[in-house]
């Protein structure tokens, strides 16, 4: 075993043991595709003590009603270790049909904030969806900022593997 593959594993050993197995499993990922992308789950903003993603809200509701909307756990799934919510059986079923369509962008973080080069967790009330996809927003001025500038949309796209990395590593 190299040097290298026993550090790895040693560091991995130890975050499972501090219940960091997701970020772990965040880091090989990240090593070992050398890519993560704007869709990546593997750091999908969660409810701490739940492991409620998206801290319960069902993410097929921004597509279909345009607004957050709680889910219900008579709906719930256990998808990328993390518990969602959904509103329906229909939008459980829709999110089971293609779950990368439906999941946040830059796991739930703001996109303006990733855009500027930092992690900051989105709320659930503040989105937009750009492009197709949902993507989550610390405040209203945030969601403002980031749908008017197609700069900062294309410097978040660009910054979240290595935001995502970083705060992998702390």
């Amino acid at each position: 075993m190299s040097r290298i593959s026993f550090t790895r594993a040693a560091c991995g050993i130890l975050m499972a043991a501090f219940g960091l197995a997701q970020v772990a499993q965040a880091m090989a990922g990240a090593a070992s595709s050398g890519k993560l992308g704007p869709d990546d789950w593997r750091h999908m903003v969660s409810e701490p003590r739940s492991g409620l993603a998206l801290f319960g809200f069902d993410p097929v509701a921004y597509h279909i009603a345009g607004e957050a909307t709680e889910g219900s756990q008579a709906f719930a799934l256990v998808h990328g270790g993390l518990t969602w919510r959904f509103a329906s059986a229909a939008n459980r079923a829709v999110f089971m049909t293609d779950p990368d369509v439906y999941m946040p962008r830059f796991g739930g973080h703001d996109g303006s904030r990733v855009g500027d080069g930092f992690m900051a967790a989105g709320s659930p009330e503040h989105f937009l969806i750009a492009g197709g996809a949902l993507v989550l927003f610390r405040s209203a001025e945030n969601r403002d900022r980031f749908a008017a500038d197609e700069t900062l949309r294309t410097e978040a796209r660009r910054r979240w593997p290595d935001v995502a990395r970083q705060n992998a590593l702390h």
